[in-house]
């Protein structure tokens, strides 16, 4: 019976120790120097051993911690482990934050690259557009050049005999959307007489009220001739308020008039974009 117990604790042993984890003695700053890292295949490398690292160094401590409760300082054992392994991770996570950050930068600098390669693209050929919207009769067709960088494969030129037709946004799921329409310099003055008409009438009904407003029976002939003074300067106030709101509104309504046109003149621009 002791010798099948001592086998079992050998076996038991020889079981634990073939599972037991190896962490690697050279440094994880060693085996990735930072200034080692010049290319997007070492930052990927540094970034999957940066993983396994974690791995490993949590395993080893759960291994390591298993064993400091068969030792007398138990606790202090502990901390040293936990001690030991937070350095670790430090070290290693400063390799790592430079093999994120080279990704990061590579990255943002052909981003940058591309989008402002496409932004010039797109300034040259709305300046082309526009020289073409300047003068029509001088414009010609855009030659397909095989040298070209810019690729204008698809962009309508503009033809000043030929009307082209609106495009059917109807295929593409949007609803049609309706031409504005510019109001006339006749209009304009129509809308603004009527509105001061309005305004007048509006006044007039007010200072109707007013003056029909009965004054309490106790007071005197002087003191009604002070209060109806008093309600005509009132209703002067009024005027020259109701007269500052009217010019506002015209000088409104010639600022919105004017981004109306600049919005016609850029939807005018959009129909002539691919």
């Amino acid at each position: 019976m002791r010798q099948k117990l001592i086998i079992f604790i050998l076996l038991a042993g020889l079981s634990s120790a073939s599972y037991a984890v190896e962490l690697n003695p050279v440094p994880f700053s060693e085996r990735f120097p930072p200034q080692s890292i010049t290319s997007e295949a070492i930052a990927d490398e540094v970034i999957e051993a940066y993983k396994k690292e974690l791995k490993d160094l949590d395993a080893w401590k759960e291994q390591e911690d298993k064993l400091c409760y068969r030792k007398f300082f138990v606790n202090s054992c502990l901390i040293d482990n936990s001690r030991f392994v937070r350095e670790k991770k430090v070290e290693a996570k400063s390799v790592w934050l430079t093999a994120r950050d080279f990704l990061r930068v590579k990255k943002s600098n052909e981003a940058r690259t591309a989008r402002l390669a496409k932004e010039e693209q797109r300034k040259e050929w709305v300046a082309r557009q526009e020289a073409i919207i300047k003068n029509p009769r001088a414009a010609k067709k855009v030659s397909e050049d095989a040298d070209s960088d810019i690729d204008l494969s698809g962009v309508q030129t503009v033809d000043s005999k030929v009307e082209r037709p609106l495009p059917d946004r109807k295929s593409s799921g949007h609803a049609p959307t309706a031409k504005p329409r510019i109001i006339t310099p006749e209009e304009q003055q129509a809308n603004e007489h009527a509105f001061a008409q309005r305004e007048q009438q509006r006044q007039e009904r007010i200072e109707e009220r007013e003056a029909n407003q009965p004054s309490p029976p106790s007071m005197d002939e002087q003191e009604r001739e002070a209060a109806r003074e008093e309600r005509r300067k009132a209703i002067e106030q009024r005027k020259l308020e109701n007269a500052k709101k009217r010019a506002e509104r015209a000088k409104e309504y010639e600022r919105q008039l004017k981004l109306r046109e600049e919005q016609n003149q850029k939807s005018l621009m959009n129909t002539l974009k691919p």
